[in-house]
């Protein structure tokens, strides 16, 4: 008789699948020279008076400017934040609740913007997710921007023409994107109302990284309905399909939804619960990619800004 042979063990379901993501996210071996480079690219490129309104212009030409202005505004907070954090252990107390009260968009709360360096990392990739159903455009797009430089350079006869390092800001969206669908789309029927489902999601997936997995990708269900989520499963909205019925929902750890709130989203998580697991694991695999790629193009800066912080580059994030 055979012996017992060496098999994977299956890959973890439903909530399950959320805490070991989120697991994996929180073992991510980031540190705070990571979080400063992040923040310098995106303060280089995303900013810039050339890379903002060019992509906001390829976006509107097939009619999706939303998903880029949604990205700008999300990725400048998060650039903003991270520094105002930086800024209040250098200098100010008072310098982190300033800035983030001043923040565009809701992507944070108070409570959770002084976070470990994978959890930004894990932002930093969330954000991203706007810009994935087109990147096999947009990688293009901004590496011709990139290519053109020089020559604008030049004619501006020793002027600072162009954005600041948009070549550094291309390279840290190929670290951090990839190509994917505009949406989670999921067929078949919806089973009836299923409120403890939402709730056990509430009460088990941790209010950490893992919940940022699915911004900027919605569900679509075949019936027509959208579920869309900034912070799984706390906080998102579930629209109908001619948009005239909305949920949106906003809930603390402890919160509850009453039954008629959260029966019709525990229904459709329950139809969507398989690939959401999937996703939700894939996503913090994606994110470990991703600071393997950024280590290794940007490892000149990282050991150099360990050197400056007097840390190992290791332990700096690098």
């Amino acid at each position: 008789m055979d012996g017992p042979t060496d098999r994977e063990a299956p890959a973890p379901t439903g909530t399950a699948a959320w805490i070991a993501a989120d697991r994996e996210l929180a073992d991510l071996p980031a540190g705070p020279a990571l979080v400063r480079l992040l923040v310098d690219l995106t303060e280089q490129g995303a900013e810039s008076a050339w890379t903002k309104p060019a992509l906001v212009s390829l976006f509107d030409d097939a009619g999706e400017v939303a998903a880029a202005e949604r990205f700008f505004a999300e990725i400048r907070e998060l650039a903003l934040a991270a520094r105002s954090i930086e800024v209040e252990r250098r200098y100010a107390p008072w310098a982190r609740t300033n800035a983030i009260a001043d923040l565009p968009s809701a992507t944070l709360e108070l409570g959770e913007a002084n976070a470990a360096p994978g959890a930004w990392l894990a932002r930093w990739v969330a954000v991203g997710q706007r810009l994935g159903p087109r990147w096999g455009s947009v990688e293009p797009f901004l590496a011709e921007m990139v290519r053109e430089r020089p020559l604008l350079a030049e004619e501006a006869e020793g002027t600072d023409a162009g954005p600041p390092g948009p070549g550094d800001f291309l390279d840290l969206l190929r670290a951090t994107i990839s190509v994917q669908p505009a949406a989670i789309e999921m067929g078949g029927p919806v089973g009836p109302a299923d409120p403890e489902l939402f709730r056990r999601y509430c009460r088990e997936v941790p209010p950490g990284p893992v919940g940022w997995a699915l911004r900027g990708r919605p569900i679509e269900f075949a019936d027509g309905t959208r579920l869309e989520f900034l912070r799984f499963p706390r906080l998102g909205e579930l629209t109908s399909r001619d948009g005239q019925g909305r949920l949106t929902f906003h809930l603390p750890p402890t919160g509850e939804l009453p039954d008629l709130l959260a029966g019709p989203l525990g229904a459709y998580l329950a139809r969507a619960e398989p690939a959401l697991g999937a996703h939700a694991l894939g996503f913090a695999a994606h994110c470990r990619r991703s600071l393997e790629r950024l280590r290794e193009r940007f490892a000149p800066r990282l050991v150099a800004d360990a050197l400056t912080h007097g840390l190992s580059p290791r332990a700096g994030g690098g």
